[in-house]
């Protein structure tokens, strides 16, 4: 917005025809020449900081600064030098323009390798832009002759920019949406296992009976976690022995099966990693 209102302002200025002159009755030709400097000086500076919060990693940091400081520079020199000093920072600033000019190419074919959203759009309007006004300032200098292109490359500028804006926003929405439904799914299956839990919970309060929790646990777990088959294991500390308590092996062979319901081994380093298992008293989970 900062950068339109300059740049606005400085093209009503620099014509033939000085709009703020005929708007405002008595103004001084003093004045009037300051409001046209202050409002191009200002425009630089506007763009490069709007450019570089449009793509910031693409922005170069350094030479943004230094033009976008100078610039500043030039325009508060604008209120307090003489004019005639005043006037004598147009020939610098023209070189900073097209330092800026630059600038903005870099940026911009930064933001087209990379393939930013928008980015061909804003390439399209900038090039443009920037052609248009070097174009004003090679003609300013009388080193090119022509006319004043800057005010029509701003218009193609802003009509790009908000094609781009309109891209970004679609963007954001859809990704909204979609983060709003992962979210919806996830809100689902937490419930699901909410669901789930207080199910095994009311199954294995149902009875005290040590083999119907493992075999009802065992089934619900194979039924709604995808697990393959389940079984128990006790150590008895009198004997210190581990034996089969039950579960669910069905799918195994009788001779599995038998092994597993008849199981009763000592507990000692053969065991291996049931044995370092035990002996942490930590879990272990076998994929």
């Amino acid at each position: 917005a900062l950068f339109c209102i300059t740049v606005a302002i400085w093209s009503s200025q620099s014509g033939a025809e000085k709009l703020i002159a005929n708007l405002i009755d008595g103004l001084s030709g003093d004045l009037a020449i300051r409001i046209e400097y202050v409002a191009l000086y200002f425009a630089v500076g506007s763009f490069l900081q709007f450019a570089a919060r449009l793509y910031p990693e693409e922005m170069p940091v350094w030479p943004r600064r230094i033009v976008v400081g100078f610039s500043l520079i030039c325009a508060a020199s604008g209120f307090f030098l003489p004019l005639g000093l005043f006037v004598r920072t147009l020939l610098p600033m023209q070189v900073a323009i097209l330092a800026a000019v630059g600038i903005s190419v870099i940026w911009t074919f930064q933001a087209l390798r990379r393939h930013r959203l928008g980015a061909y759009v804003l390439s399209a309007s900038l090039i443009i832009l920037a052609a248009t006004v070097a174009n004003d300032v090679l003609v300013a200098m009388a080193l090119l002759p022509g006319i004043y292109l800057g005010p029509y490359g701003l218009m193609i500028f802003i009509v790009g920019q908000s094609f781009g804006m309109s891209m970004k926003l679609s963007n954001a929405f859809n990704q909204l949406e979609s983060l709003s439904e992962g979210l919806e799914a996830r809100v689902e299956q937490r419930t699901e296992e909410l669901d789930s839990l207080n199910e095994l919970t009311r199954i294995v309060n149902e009875s005290q009976d040590l083999d119907y929790i493992v075999g009802s646990t065992s089934r619900f777990m194979i039924d709604h976690m995808g697990i393959r088959r389940m079984f128990l294991f006790l150590i008895d500390p009198l004997s210190n022995e581990i034996t089969g308590n039950g579960g669910q092996i069905a799918d195994l062979s009788q001779e599995d099966r038998d092994f597993f319901e008849t199981l009763r081994v000592p507990v000692n380093p053969e065991l291996g990693t049931l044995y370092r298992t035990i002996q942490k008293k930590k879990s272990v989970y076998l994929d």
